[in-house]
């Protein structure tokens, strides 16, 4: 809540609502289970965010697809990593459900937004807050130092960029597929 500015919270008319917290978090879960049963190399993907871990065969990197929202089934950008997890938000599957919670408008400006790091439980969180930002959100996830893809309303798309002085939280390279 904090760190979003009240954009993302996990309370809804005073009592504790953690369902925009819980898929991130499950995931997430699973993934630490599965590392502390041994698996060294494994992608836990649920409803499209994903955490990876290790790689899919040596020497390799994992390499998750971001999805276009406007056309389904395509590839808009990829983003390799051995710790890896990539988390979106948007409105191109599920409709409508994410809102301003300073307004109780539904944002409009992006149509999709993806957050890139280690451990996906708080990307999805922001991912989330950063979508109910509406045109706020790439200065925020600029400053927050987050790698991020976004895919505005006309179909431009946006990854986060630092200047000199600054670097990602976590260094991934998101590539944009033309």
């Amino acid at each position: 809540h904090a760190v979003t500015g009240g954009y993302f919270d996990c309370h809804y008319g005073g009592q504790l609502d953690p369902s925009g917290y819980v898929k991130g978090w499950a995931i997430e879960r699973v993934s630490d289970m599965l590392a502390e049963a041994g698996s060294a190399n494994h992608c836990v993907n649920g409803g499209g965010d994903v955490q990876c871990v290790g790689s899919p065969a040596p020497g390799r990197l994992w390499h998750v697809g971001i999805a276009d929202p406007r056309h389904p089934g395509r590839v808009l950008a990829s983003v390799p990593g051995s710790r890896l997890a990539v988390a979106t938000s948007g409105s191109s599957e599920r409709g409508a459900h994410i809102v301003d919670p300073h307004t109780g408008a539904t944002p409009s400006a992006f149509t999709s937004i993806t957050v890139v790091g280690a451990r996906l439980a708080e990307l999805d969180a922001y991912a989330t807050a950063a979508f109910a930002m509406g045109a706020d959100a790439l200065p925020w996830l600029e400053a927050e130092r987050f790698t991020a893809v976004l895919v505005s309303a006309d179909g431009e798309v946006r990854i986060t960029r630092f200047d000199g002085s600054q670097q990602a939280r976590d260094t991934y390279a998101c590539t944009h597929i033309e």
